[in-house]
């Protein structure tokens, strides 16, 4: 975190001398901005007391440190958090912004005595202060490209740390844009107008009925590819229901469409597989495989423990079972072999019992 450099004199410095303007100033904005980042220059910030009417029609805007106690403090003795904290410390740092009498601009107005004074430390950290924290233009436009590509907050707050380390940025910082970026998006639709909206707006084929108040209560959708698929091969449909267990607690259920089939090594099914959907994709289980490999591989070298099964599995062979293209999976096999050369029982019985299936992996 970012920190300020300790001040030693907070208790008996006099702040008010430093907010002393020779010029005036030609709105209550501008005299405003300029004394909350002076203030911040000098470790403490300014917040708007009062915007007070005079009789004769001139405005006075008083400033005060945040840490201010007010007038009449709240009793928390019956308040159910009693150890609720507060940031008010008792001084009345207090200026002025004044308009002249004959408006030609606004001045600055400071006391010297005890409205001008601190008894508390200054700001050390910066971050969690609003005015001097918070994301820029920039930065905001960095979370919402690394939202777009699904990383985690956390993440993003790295990122934002690392490039504008001048916005003293939080996780809270991160999630309260996310939350505006999603309700931009919303633009005013409430969760389930949202869904339909982006049925829709993909294109998908979808059914909808609704009750007597005109409230949906069915959704049907489905994808034009998806469709395609299930007019190819409609003999084998997967279903796979959520029921209730969403925050409106209202039954979800996914059905896909087979375009493949996936299983383990077992050769009876498989030589039916193979005669019943024959135009069917027939593939192996990728987690089946690499459990029985990791337990064989360990009963091959004799071990009474799973590491030397788990550290072959998470090794080598992992990049075999991994391999993308032809290029890539011929070289993991080969180092895979070479590394292995001590440990013939093992490459054996992966190249009889899974390579020869490589186009099912």
């Amino acid at each position: 975190m970012t920190e300020t450099p300790p001040t030693t004199e907070w208790r008996w410095s006099c702040y008010s001398l430093h907010f002393l303007h020779s010029d005036d100033f030609p709105s209550f904005d501008a005299a405003v901005t300029w004394a909350k980042e002076t203030a911040i220059r000098h470790g403490f910030l300014l917040v708007i007391a009062s915007y007070a009417p005079q009789r004769d029609g001139r405005h006075d805007c008083y400033l005060r440190c945040d840490r201010r106690v007010p007038k009449s403090p709240r009793d928390f003795s019956g308040a159910v958090r009693l150890n609720t904290k507060r940031k008010g410390a008792g001084r009345k740092f207090v200026i002025k912004v004044a308009e002249r009498k004959d408006r030609s601009g606004l001045f600055i107005a400071v006391n010297a005595g005890e409205h001008g004074k601190h008894n508390h430390e200054l700001v050390v950290y910066s971050e969690g202060h609003r005015q001097i924290s918070g994301l820029s233009s920039e930065s905001k436009q960095l979370v919402r490209e690394m939202s777009d590509a699904q990383t985690k907050p956390s993440q993003i707050v790295v990122a934002l740390q690392q490039n504008f380390p001048a916005d003293n940025p939080t996780v809270r910082h991160v999630y309260n844009y996310r939350d505006k970026i999603r309700r931009e998006r919303l633009d005013g639709r409430n969760p389930a107008q949202q869904v339909l909206h982006e049925v829709v707006q993909r294109g998908y084929v979808y059914w909808t009925a609704t009750d007597m108040d005109s409230c949906i209560c069915q959704l049907f959708c489905a994808h034009p590819t998806s469709l395609q698929l299930f007019h190819t091969w409609p003999y084998v449909v997967g279903m796979d229901s959520t029921y209730k267990t969403n925050r409106y607690n209202m039954p979800l259920i996914e059905i896909i469409d087979l375009s493949a089939i996936v299983t383990d090594r077992d050769l009876g099914l498989t030589k039916a597989l193979a005669q019943v959907f024959p135009q069917t994709s027939h593939l192996l289980c990728t987690w089946h495989i690499n459990k029985e490999v990791a337990d064989r591989v360990r009963k091959l070298y004799g071990a009474s423990t799973s590491k030397t099964g788990e550290n072959f599995k998470n090794g080598m062979w992992r990049l075999v079972i991994n391999a993308a293209t032809q290029d890539e999976f011929d070289h993991a096999w080969t180092s895979l072999v070479d590394s292995y050369s001590w440990f013939p029982a093992a490459v054996s019985y992966v190249r009889d019992t899974w390579i020869v299936h490589r186009e099912k992996l």
